[in-house]
Protein backbone atom coordinates (compact mmCIF):
# COMPACT_ATOMS: atom_id res chain seq x y z
CA UNK A 1 0.00 0.00 0.00
CA UNK A 2 3.16 2.20 0.66
CA UNK A 3 4.29 1.55 -2.46
CA UNK A 4 1.32 2.42 -4.36
CA UNK A 5 0.71 5.62 -2.47
CA UNK A 6 4.38 6.43 -3.89
CA UNK A 7 3.28 5.27 -7.68
CA UNK A 8 0.17 7.62 -7.59
CA UNK A 9 2.09 10.44 -6.18
CA UNK A 10 4.54 9.82 -9.14
CA UNK A 11 1.86 9.10 -11.34
CA UNK A 12 0.27 12.78 -10.62
CA UNK A 13 4.21 14.52 -11.20
CA UNK A 14 3.59 15.38 -7.02
CA UNK A 15 7.09 15.13 -5.99
CA UNK A 16 7.49 12.25 -2.99
CA UNK A 17 10.20 14.80 -1.63
CA UNK A 18 7.58 17.23 -0.50
CA UNK A 19 5.43 14.72 1.76
CA UNK A 20 5.49 16.28 5.30
CA UNK A 21 2.12 14.58 6.68
CA UNK A 22 0.43 11.31 6.36
CA UNK A 23 -3.23 10.30 7.69
CA UNK A 24 -5.38 7.47 7.38
CA UNK A 25 -7.86 5.59 9.20
CA UNK A 26 -6.20 3.83 12.38
CA UNK A 27 -6.97 -0.04 11.04
CA UNK A 28 -3.87 -1.81 11.99
CA UNK A 29 -2.98 -2.49 7.87
CA UNK A 30 -2.23 1.35 7.89
CA UNK A 31 -1.36 2.57 11.25
CA UNK A 32 0.90 -0.16 12.34
CA UNK A 33 4.04 1.06 14.15
CA UNK A 34 6.48 -1.80 12.73
CA UNK A 35 4.70 -3.21 9.20
CA UNK A 36 1.79 -0.59 8.77
CA UNK A 37 1.58 1.74 5.67
CA UNK A 38 2.51 4.88 7.34
CA UNK A 39 5.65 3.31 8.38
CA UNK A 40 6.80 1.66 5.26
CA UNK A 41 6.32 4.85 3.62
CA UNK A 42 9.05 6.44 6.21
CA UNK A 43 11.46 3.23 4.96
CA UNK A 44 11.09 3.73 1.89
CA UNK A 45 11.12 7.57 1.96
CA UNK A 46 13.91 7.10 4.27
CA UNK A 47 13.16 10.06 6.76
CA UNK A 48 10.47 10.39 9.25
CA UNK A 49 7.13 11.17 7.76
CA UNK A 50 5.07 11.94 11.38
CA UNK A 51 1.11 10.37 11.27
CA UNK A 52 -1.79 11.74 12.29
CA UNK A 53 -4.80 9.28 12.51
CA UNK A 54 -8.08 10.27 11.29
CA UNK A 55 -9.86 11.75 13.88
CA UNK A 56 -13.07 11.39 12.85
CA UNK A 57 -12.21 7.39 12.82
CA UNK A 58 -11.12 7.46 15.84
CA UNK A 59 -14.38 9.17 17.71
CA UNK A 60 -16.27 6.59 15.94
CA UNK A 61 -14.12 4.07 17.21
CA UNK A 62 -14.07 5.92 21.08
CA UNK A 63 -18.01 6.26 20.94
CA UNK A 64 -18.70 2.45 20.26
CA UNK A 65 -15.75 1.40 23.10
CA UNK A 66 -17.69 3.53 25.52
CA UNK A 67 -20.67 2.45 24.50
CA UNK A 68 -19.69 -1.09 25.25
CA UNK A 69 -18.21 -0.42 28.67
CA UNK A 70 -22.22 -0.44 29.87
CA UNK A 71 -24.20 -3.64 28.95
CA UNK A 72 -27.87 -1.66 29.78
CA UNK A 73 -26.57 0.64 26.87
CA UNK A 74 -25.10 -1.92 24.41
CA UNK A 75 -29.30 -3.39 25.33
CA UNK A 76 -30.61 0.17 24.47
CA UNK A 77 -29.39 -0.06 20.92
CA UNK A 78 -29.99 -3.45 20.65
CA UNK A 79 -33.56 -2.41 21.22
CA UNK A 80 -33.88 0.39 18.87
CA UNK A 81 -32.18 -1.45 16.05
CA UNK A 82 -35.02 -4.10 16.96
CA UNK A 83 -37.59 -1.64 16.98
CA UNK A 84 -36.72 -0.06 13.52
CA UNK A 85 -36.71 -3.51 11.96
CA UNK A 86 -40.05 -4.20 13.16
CA UNK A 87 -41.33 -1.70 11.69
CA UNK A 88 -39.62 -0.93 8.59
CA UNK A 89 -39.65 -4.74 7.47
CA UNK A 90 -43.41 -4.49 7.03
CA UNK A 91 -45.53 -1.85 5.21
CA UNK A 92 -48.46 -3.12 6.95
CA UNK A 93 -46.97 -2.55 10.28
CA UNK A 94 -45.03 0.40 9.32
CA UNK A 95 -47.97 2.81 7.86
CA UNK A 96 -50.42 3.50 11.38
CA UNK A 97 -46.73 4.77 12.41
CA UNK A 98 -46.06 7.19 9.67
CA UNK A 99 -50.15 8.26 10.13
CA UNK A 100 -49.25 8.94 13.53
CA UNK A 101 -46.20 10.53 13.17
CA UNK A 102 -47.71 13.07 10.69
CA UNK A 103 -50.14 14.72 13.08
CA UNK A 104 -46.75 15.47 15.35
CA UNK A 105 -44.50 18.66 15.08
CA UNK A 106 -41.33 17.23 16.24
CA UNK A 107 -41.56 13.83 15.36
CA UNK A 108 -39.05 11.90 13.29
CA UNK A 109 -39.11 8.82 11.23
CA UNK A 110 -37.09 6.06 12.76
CA UNK A 111 -33.68 5.46 11.86
CA UNK A 112 -31.18 2.52 11.07
CA UNK A 113 -28.51 2.73 13.17
CA UNK A 114 -25.22 2.87 11.22
CA UNK A 115 -23.07 0.28 12.19
CA UNK A 116 -20.02 2.54 10.79
CA UNK A 117 -20.67 5.71 12.11
CA UNK A 118 -21.92 6.02 15.60
CA UNK A 119 -22.28 9.55 15.70
CA UNK A 120 -25.75 9.22 13.29
CA UNK A 121 -26.67 7.18 16.22
CA UNK A 122 -27.76 10.30 17.40
CA UNK A 123 -30.53 11.13 15.48
CA UNK A 124 -31.58 7.76 15.91
CA UNK A 125 -32.12 8.45 19.33
CA UNK A 126 -33.62 11.35 19.46
CA UNK A 127 -36.56 10.13 16.34
CA UNK A 128 -37.67 7.49 19.29
CA UNK A 129 -37.20 9.80 22.55
CA UNK A 130 -39.75 12.59 20.28
CA UNK A 131 -42.10 10.08 18.70
CA UNK A 132 -42.15 7.73 22.06
CA UNK A 133 -45.65 8.01 23.10
CA UNK A 134 -46.86 7.30 19.70
CA UNK A 135 -44.34 4.14 19.36
CA UNK A 136 -46.14 2.28 22.48
CA UNK A 137 -49.40 3.35 21.47
CA UNK A 138 -48.93 1.68 18.08
CA UNK A 139 -47.28 -1.57 19.39
CA UNK A 140 -50.05 -1.70 21.68
CA UNK A 141 -52.54 -1.48 18.92
CA UNK A 142 -50.56 -4.28 16.77
CA UNK A 143 -50.29 -6.55 20.20
CA UNK A 144 -54.44 -5.69 20.60
CA UNK A 145 -55.27 -6.16 16.63
CA UNK A 146 -56.07 -10.29 16.48
CA UNK A 147 -57.52 -9.91 12.98
CA UNK A 148 -54.64 -8.13 10.85
CA UNK A 149 -51.41 -9.66 12.67
CA UNK A 150 -50.50 -13.12 13.38
CA UNK A 151 -49.40 -14.34 16.53
CA UNK A 152 -45.70 -13.91 15.84
CA UNK A 153 -46.31 -10.33 15.30
CA UNK A 154 -48.35 -9.49 18.00
CA UNK A 155 -46.05 -11.25 20.19
CA UNK A 156 -42.81 -9.12 19.00
CA UNK A 157 -45.23 -5.71 19.52
CA UNK A 158 -45.69 -6.95 22.78
CA UNK A 159 -41.82 -7.68 23.66
CA UNK A 160 -40.65 -4.20 22.10
CA UNK A 161 -43.15 -2.15 24.06
CA UNK A 162 -42.38 -3.67 27.62
CA UNK A 163 -38.70 -3.20 26.74
CA UNK A 164 -39.06 0.49 25.75
CA UNK A 165 -40.96 1.24 28.58
CA UNK A 166 -38.60 -0.70 31.22
CA UNK A 167 -36.23 1.24 33.83
CA UNK A 168 -32.96 0.59 32.06
CA UNK A 169 -34.13 1.53 28.61
CA UNK A 170 -35.09 5.32 29.51
CA UNK A 171 -32.42 6.04 32.05
CA UNK A 172 -29.87 4.68 29.22
CA UNK A 173 -31.56 7.10 26.39
CA UNK A 174 -32.02 10.02 28.39
CA UNK A 175 -28.28 9.83 29.52
CA UNK A 176 -26.82 9.10 25.93
CA UNK A 177 -29.29 11.55 23.99
CA UNK A 178 -27.00 14.67 25.91
CA UNK A 179 -23.23 12.66 24.94
CA UNK A 180 -24.14 11.05 21.56
CA UNK A 181 -25.20 14.88 20.66
CA UNK A 182 -21.86 16.30 21.72
CA UNK A 183 -20.07 13.70 20.15
CA UNK A 184 -21.85 14.25 16.73
CA UNK A 185 -21.51 18.12 17.17
CA UNK A 186 -17.46 17.23 17.03
CA UNK A 187 -17.64 15.20 14.39
CA UNK A 188 -19.34 17.20 12.47
CA UNK A 189 -16.71 20.34 13.31
CA UNK A 190 -13.44 17.68 12.67
CA UNK A 191 -14.96 16.58 9.41
CA UNK A 192 -15.11 20.69 8.10
CA UNK A 193 -12.68 21.53 4.88
CA UNK A 194 -11.40 24.24 6.51
CA UNK A 195 -10.19 22.95 9.85
CA UNK A 196 -7.09 23.18 11.12
CA UNK A 197 -5.24 20.94 13.53
CA UNK A 198 -4.47 23.39 15.96
CA UNK A 199 -8.04 24.26 15.96
CA UNK A 200 -9.33 20.33 16.31
CA UNK A 201 -7.38 20.13 18.66
CA UNK A 202 -8.96 22.73 20.43
CA UNK A 203 -12.27 21.14 19.50
CA UNK A 204 -11.41 18.31 21.03
CA UNK A 205 -9.72 19.63 24.10
CA UNK A 206 -13.64 21.66 24.89
CA UNK A 207 -15.64 18.44 24.16
CA UNK A 208 -13.00 16.50 26.68
CA UNK A 209 -13.70 18.85 29.30
CA UNK A 210 -17.55 19.44 28.92
CA UNK A 211 -17.13 15.16 29.18
CA UNK A 212 -15.99 15.32 32.58
CA UNK A 213 -18.02 18.20 33.46
CA UNK A 214 -20.94 15.50 33.41
CA UNK A 215 -18.82 12.65 34.81
CA UNK A 216 -18.45 14.59 38.01
CA UNK A 217 -21.54 16.35 38.12
CA UNK A 218 -23.42 13.88 40.41
CA UNK A 219 -26.76 15.88 41.16
CA UNK A 220 -27.12 16.38 36.98
CA UNK A 221 -27.09 12.62 37.27
CA UNK A 222 -29.38 12.16 39.95
CA UNK A 223 -31.76 14.98 38.16
CA UNK A 224 -31.47 12.57 34.75
CA UNK A 225 -32.61 9.17 36.90
CA UNK A 226 -35.29 11.06 38.66
CA UNK A 227 -36.80 12.54 35.20
CA UNK A 228 -36.60 8.90 34.15
CA UNK A 229 -38.99 7.83 37.41
CA UNK A 230 -41.55 10.76 36.29
CA UNK A 231 -41.54 9.73 32.89
CA UNK A 232 -42.26 5.89 33.71
CA UNK A 233 -44.96 6.84 36.15
CA UNK A 234 -47.36 8.00 32.88
CA UNK A 235 -47.02 4.35 31.48
CA UNK A 236 -47.75 3.23 35.28
CA UNK A 237 -44.71 1.47 35.94
CA UNK A 238 -42.91 1.70 39.34
CA UNK A 239 -38.98 2.32 38.28
CA UNK A 240 -37.83 1.50 41.74
CA UNK A 241 -39.68 -1.67 42.30
CA UNK A 242 -38.88 -3.14 38.53
CA UNK A 243 -35.21 -2.17 38.97
CA UNK A 244 -35.21 -4.66 42.22
CA UNK A 245 -36.37 -7.27 39.79
CA UNK A 246 -34.13 -6.93 37.17
CA UNK A 247 -30.90 -5.84 39.45
CA UNK A 248 -31.55 -7.74 42.41
CA UNK A 249 -28.41 -8.44 45.05
CA UNK A 250 -27.13 -11.87 43.90
CA UNK A 251 -24.97 -13.90 46.92
CA UNK A 252 -22.86 -16.26 46.16
CA UNK A 253 -23.68 -19.69 48.05
CA UNK A 254 -22.10 -19.91 50.94
CA UNK A 255 -20.00 -22.87 50.51
CA UNK A 256 -17.71 -20.25 48.09
CA UNK A 257 -18.33 -17.36 50.67
CA UNK A 258 -19.11 -18.17 54.04
CA UNK A 259 -20.14 -14.21 54.65
CA UNK A 260 -21.93 -13.67 51.86
CA UNK A 261 -24.15 -11.18 53.50
CA UNK A 262 -21.58 -8.78 53.74
CA UNK A 263 -21.85 -8.19 50.04
CA UNK A 264 -22.48 -4.76 48.86
CA UNK A 265 -26.03 -3.66 48.07
CA UNK A 266 -26.20 -1.19 44.96
CA UNK A 267 -28.94 1.08 45.32
CA UNK A 268 -31.06 2.70 42.73
CA UNK A 269 -29.55 5.32 41.48
CA UNK A 270 -25.84 3.92 42.53
CA UNK A 271 -26.56 1.25 40.13
CA UNK A 272 -27.37 3.74 37.03
CA UNK A 273 -24.62 6.42 37.98
CA UNK A 274 -22.00 3.50 38.04
CA UNK A 275 -23.36 2.56 34.20
CA UNK A 276 -22.80 6.29 33.64
CA UNK A 277 -19.85 6.59 34.79
CA UNK A 278 -18.32 3.74 33.14
CA UNK A 279 -19.49 5.07 29.63
CA UNK A 280 -17.65 8.30 30.24
CA UNK A 281 -14.77 7.27 32.11
CA UNK A 282 -13.75 4.53 28.77
CA UNK A 283 -14.50 7.60 26.31
CA UNK A 284 -12.91 10.38 27.95
CA UNK A 285 -9.97 7.89 28.88
CA UNK A 286 -9.64 7.58 25.26
CA UNK A 287 -9.90 11.01 24.25
CA UNK A 288 -7.16 12.08 26.62
CA UNK A 289 -4.77 9.40 25.12
CA UNK A 290 -5.84 10.39 21.34
CA UNK A 291 -5.61 14.43 22.32
CA UNK A 292 -1.63 13.98 23.67
CA UNK A 293 -0.54 11.66 20.88
CA UNK A 294 -1.93 14.22 18.43
CA UNK A 295 -0.44 16.97 20.58
CA UNK A 296 2.64 15.25 20.80
CA UNK A 297 3.27 14.61 16.83
CA UNK A 298 3.22 18.44 16.15
CA UNK A 299 4.45 19.60 19.34
CA UNK A 300 6.96 21.92 17.68
CA UNK A 301 5.14 23.41 15.51
CA UNK A 302 2.05 23.84 18.32
CA UNK A 303 3.87 25.31 20.54
CA UNK A 304 5.01 27.38 17.78
CA UNK A 305 1.70 29.21 16.62
CA UNK A 306 -0.77 28.11 19.55
CA UNK A 307 -1.77 31.36 20.96
CA UNK A 308 -1.07 33.95 22.73
CA UNK A 309 2.10 33.36 21.06
CA UNK A 310 5.59 35.35 22.75
CA UNK A 311 8.58 35.59 22.38
CA UNK A 312 8.92 33.36 25.42
CA UNK A 313 7.75 30.43 23.30
CA UNK A 314 10.63 30.85 21.19
CA UNK A 315 14.03 28.19 22.07
CA UNK A 316 16.66 27.00 19.75
CA UNK A 317 15.50 22.87 20.70
CA UNK A 318 12.17 24.15 19.95
CA UNK A 319 12.95 25.77 16.24
CA UNK A 320 15.57 22.68 15.49
CA UNK A 321 12.33 20.41 16.32
CA UNK A 322 9.88 22.83 14.19
CA UNK A 323 12.22 22.60 11.27
CA UNK A 324 12.38 19.19 10.94
CA UNK A 325 9.25 18.90 9.41
CA UNK A 326 9.99 20.63 6.63
CA UNK A 327 11.52 18.56 3.06
CA UNK A 328 15.03 17.80 2.78
CA UNK A 329 15.69 20.29 -0.04
CA UNK A 330 14.53 23.27 1.73
CA UNK A 331 17.09 24.96 3.74
CA UNK A 332 16.66 27.05 6.41
CA UNK A 333 18.72 29.54 8.55
CA UNK A 334 17.69 28.94 12.36
CA UNK A 335 18.73 32.24 13.11
CA UNK A 336 16.89 33.31 10.06
CA UNK A 337 13.48 31.98 10.92
CA UNK A 338 13.83 32.92 14.79
CA UNK A 339 13.77 36.78 13.25
CA UNK A 340 10.76 36.33 11.11
CA UNK A 341 8.81 34.62 13.66
CA UNK A 342 9.78 37.30 16.50
CA UNK A 343 8.19 39.97 13.84
CA UNK A 344 5.38 37.72 13.09
CA UNK A 345 4.66 37.71 17.07
CA UNK A 346 4.83 41.49 17.05
CA UNK A 347 1.80 41.66 14.25
CA UNK A 348 -0.71 38.65 16.17
CA UNK A 349 -0.48 39.79 19.80
CA UNK A 350 -4.33 39.97 20.70
CA UNK A 351 -4.94 37.03 17.66
CA UNK A 352 -7.37 34.71 20.06
CA UNK A 353 -6.30 31.40 17.58
CA UNK A 354 -4.41 29.95 15.04
CA UNK A 355 -6.17 30.63 12.30
CA UNK A 356 -6.13 34.33 12.72
CA UNK A 357 -2.41 33.36 13.25
CA UNK A 358 -2.59 32.31 9.35
CA UNK A 359 -3.87 34.89 8.57
CA UNK A 360 -1.60 37.61 9.43
CA UNK A 361 0.90 35.04 8.23
CA UNK A 362 -0.39 35.46 4.91
CA UNK A 363 -0.40 39.23 4.28
CA UNK A 364 3.30 39.34 5.92
CA UNK A 365 4.60 36.07 3.33
CA UNK A 366 6.57 38.43 1.16
CA UNK A 367 8.59 39.83 3.93
CA UNK A 368 8.30 36.56 6.10
CA UNK A 369 8.59 33.73 3.78
CA UNK A 370 10.17 31.25 6.09
CA UNK A 371 7.58 31.75 8.95
CA UNK A 372 4.86 31.61 6.69
CA UNK A 373 5.80 28.27 5.18
CA UNK A 374 6.05 26.83 9.04
CA UNK A 375 2.75 28.35 9.48
CA UNK A 376 1.53 26.67 6.18
CA UNK A 377 2.52 23.21 7.69
CA UNK A 378 0.57 23.36 10.64
CA UNK A 379 -2.51 24.76 9.01
CA UNK A 380 -2.16 21.61 6.35
CA UNK A 381 -1.25 19.24 9.07
CA UNK A 382 -4.27 16.42 8.26
CA UNK A 383 -7.15 15.86 10.39
CA UNK A 384 -9.40 13.58 8.85
CA UNK A 385 -10.20 11.49 5.91
CA UNK A 386 -13.57 10.58 6.03
CA UNK A 387 -14.45 13.09 3.46
CA UNK A 388 -12.45 11.86 1.11
CA UNK A 389 -13.79 8.60 1.70
CA UNK A 390 -17.78 9.25 1.05
CA UNK A 391 -17.13 8.60 -2.93
CA UNK A 392 -16.70 4.80 -1.77
CA UNK A 393 -20.21 4.89 -0.42
CA UNK A 394 -21.25 6.24 -3.61
CA UNK A 395 -20.58 3.42 -5.43
CA UNK A 396 -23.20 1.16 -4.27
CA UNK A 397 -25.61 3.88 -5.24
CA UNK A 398 -24.42 4.53 -8.72
CA UNK A 399 -23.14 0.48 -9.66
CA UNK A 400 -26.33 -1.23 -9.36
CA UNK A 401 -27.43 -4.49 -11.23
CA UNK A 402 -28.68 -1.99 -13.77
CA UNK A 403 -25.47 -0.54 -14.46
CA UNK A 404 -23.42 -3.35 -14.05
CA UNK A 405 -22.07 -3.37 -17.68
CA UNK A 406 -20.85 0.40 -17.32
CA UNK A 407 -17.35 0.90 -18.41
CA UNK A 408 -14.61 2.13 -16.15
CA UNK A 409 -14.99 5.91 -17.22
CA UNK A 410 -18.90 6.29 -17.07
CA UNK A 411 -18.72 4.55 -13.41
CA UNK A 412 -15.88 7.15 -12.55
CA UNK A 413 -17.75 10.35 -14.44
CA UNK A 414 -20.95 9.36 -12.38
CA UNK A 415 -19.73 8.96 -9.28
CA UNK A 416 -17.56 12.26 -9.38
CA UNK A 417 -21.01 14.05 -10.48
CA UNK A 418 -22.44 12.47 -7.19
CA UNK A 419 -19.71 13.06 -5.08
CA UNK A 420 -19.64 16.93 -5.91
CA UNK A 421 -23.58 16.98 -5.89
CA UNK A 422 -23.08 20.59 -4.71
CA UNK A 423 -21.40 22.05 -7.56
CA UNK A 424 -23.32 19.70 -9.89
CA UNK A 425 -26.85 21.54 -8.73
CA UNK A 426 -25.80 25.05 -9.44
CA UNK A 427 -25.01 23.88 -12.99
CA UNK A 428 -27.52 25.55 -15.36
CA UNK A 429 -28.71 22.70 -17.95
CA UNK A 430 -30.40 24.66 -20.33
CA UNK A 431 -27.07 26.50 -20.54
CA UNK A 432 -25.03 23.94 -21.41
CA UNK A 433 -27.32 22.69 -23.46
CA UNK A 434 -27.79 25.64 -25.81
CA UNK A 435 -23.81 25.55 -26.05
CA UNK A 436 -23.49 22.00 -27.13
CA UNK A 437 -26.39 22.62 -29.84
CA UNK A 438 -24.49 25.45 -31.25
CA UNK A 439 -21.11 23.48 -32.22
CA UNK A 440 -22.06 22.19 -35.08
CA UNK A 441 -24.69 22.90 -37.66
CA UNK A 442 -27.73 20.42 -37.22
CA UNK A 443 -30.13 19.29 -39.31
CA UNK A 444 -32.75 19.62 -36.68
CA UNK A 445 -32.88 23.09 -34.87
CA UNK A 446 -32.43 22.55 -30.98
Amino acid sequence: MANDILDTLQKNELDPDNLVFQSYDFASSMSGVFNGAQQKLTEILGRKIPYIPCQAHRINTFIEHGCEASIIISDMFSVMQELYVFFSSSTKRYSPLLNKLVDIEIALKLRNLSKTRWTARAEAIKSVWSSFNVIIEVLDEITNTKDKFDKSTRNAAYSLSKRLISVDFVVSILFMKNVMYKMKLLTECLESTELNIADAIIFMSSTLESLNIINSDIDGMDNLINSSIAFLKSFDVDAEKEFLVRHRRRLVPKRLDNNRDNAANISFKTFYRKEYKSVLDELTSLMKNNLESCIGTIKPLYNMFNPPVSRNNLSETGIQDAMSFLPKQFVVDPLHLQVELEVLYDQCKEVETVSDVAAVSEQTKKMLPIANRMCRLLCTAPVTVAGNERSFSKLKLIKNYLRTTQSDSRLSDLLLLSSEKDIVDDIKLDLIAKQWSILKKRRICI
